[in-house]
């Protein structure tokens, strides 16, 4: 019975970290991507809702088809949260936009790995170590666009 009880208690905490892990994504997520454009200035891509998925994929698409049309002249613009406005090119545009998705999949991918960890202890009950997890550490840095797990 006492196995059972590890066992539960683990599934409980699993649960809990599972809600963190998830909240901790989005808060990271919804506070912007830095990130250096192609006229050498940085700035915060918001990504808050849907409504600022939607404006970096708009800019990605307009910039496919100006690559499909072979226009190299016209320009798609992107303005930060500072409210600077940044002319991107076709190339430059789906550039920007592959960038932000990799750096959100990027989190994605950390909270997968979080769990994974998590359910790997629950497996094990190992209590303390599922009362001693981390979940603040192995998430993309500022500048990166990869998970340092």
């Amino acid at each position: 019975i006492l196995a059972q009880s590890r066992r539960e208690t683990a599934q409980q905490r699993v649960l809990a970290l599972t809600i963190q892990i998830d909240a901790e994504r989005d808060r990271r997520i919804a506070q912007g991507k830095p990130h250096t454009f192609p006229d050498g200035l940085s700035g915060t891509v918001q990504l808050r809702n849907e409504r600022d998925t939607g404006n970096v994929n708009a800019v990605a698409t307009s910039g496919t088809a100006l690559v499909i049309a072979g226009d190299a002249h016209s320009r798609v613009v992107f303005r930060d949260a500072e409210d600077v406005s940044h002319p991107l090119s076709g190339e430059e545009a789906v550039a920007f936009g592959l960038a932000v998705m990799a750096w959100v999949s990027a989190h994605y991918a950390a909270a997968w790995a979080h769990k994974d960890a998590i359910r790997q202890f629950a497996d094990a009950a190992d209590l303390e170590a599922l009362a001693d997890y981390d979940i603040l550490s192995g998430w993309p840095q500022a500048k990166d666009e990869e998970a340092t797990p």
